[in-house]
């Protein structure tokens, strides 16, 4: 038994009204939502981009640009890693950009 109702159809079955609507109320909300996450990342295309971050735990915090003329600035990864790091541990980890130009993106949305 699964816990998503997925309806099945054969091609003999037809689709009744209330499922047409259903499946085009899910297509329009799953359109409105990529719009916004594809107008996020077009926004990402500036030269520069910059982050402010905080750590709560050691105190520490970075606010600079980490991102210049296409390519990443080495000296803002290195402290974005330690920022970011392993309190417990002590250990650093290389922090992806892809998730760093997502805090940027969500930084940016009002």
């Amino acid at each position: 038994m699964s816990i998503l109702k997925v309806p099945s159809y054969s091609f003999e079955d037809r689709l009744s009204r209330r499922h047409f609507l259903r499946l085009m109320a899910w297509a329009g909300l799953i359109s409105c939502s990529s719009n916004s996450v594809f107008a996020a990342i077009e926004e990402i295309t500036l030269e520069e981009r910059s982050l402010s971050l905080y750590n709560p735990y050691s105190k520490e915090n970075f606010n600079g640009i980490y991102w210049c003329d296409g390519d990443c600035v080495a000296s803002a990864k290195e402290n974005i890693n330690h920022i970011m790091r392993d309190n417990r541990t002590d250990e650093a980890k290389e922090i992806d950009l892809h998730l760093l130009d997502l805090i940027f993106a969500l930084a940016k949305t009002p």
